[in-house]
């Protein structure tokens, strides 16, 4: 957050901003991850790691910083939880409870959104 504030006073604009961000932290993590795993795969790295650090921008500033911890959250979850389609692997269970639990929030927020609204308003059924 630091940096988008100084990159954007810096660059005026807030689309300059994000995608010298993007470009610079996707780069270096391209090079972190490229000297564990090899140089061959240095530029794959970067080109996914700026993907994903643009769209991480994108949610930031369309949606706000709350959906970015919640997609951090559930990034996180999906990547530890061991997911399966085969129902009698034993950890079937896991990948099912997490998967369950991000929807059941989902819901339950989606629900508090519409602060005691209805889905589909009386002018709309009226017609």
């Amino acid at each position: 957050m630091i940096a988008l504030l100084l990159f954007r006073i810096i660059c005026r604009k807030t689309w300059i901003a994000a995608t010298l961000l993007c470009l610079i932290f996707g780069a270096f993590t391209g090079l972190q991850l490229s000297a564990l795993l090899g140089p061959e795969f240095a530029v794959f790295f970067m080109i996914v790691n700026v993907a994903t650090i643009a769209m991480m921008f994108f949610i930031l500033l369309r949606f706000g910083l709350l959906a970015v911890v919640a997609y951090s959250i559930f990034n996180g979850l999906a990547n530890i939880s061991p997911f399966t389609y085969d129902t009698s692997a034993p950890y079937f269970g896991t990948g099912l409870l997490v998967t369950l639990v991000a929807f059941a929030l989902a819901a339950y927020c989606w629900k508090i959104s519409l602060a005691g609204r209805t889905l589909l308003q009386d002018s709309i059924l009226d017609s």
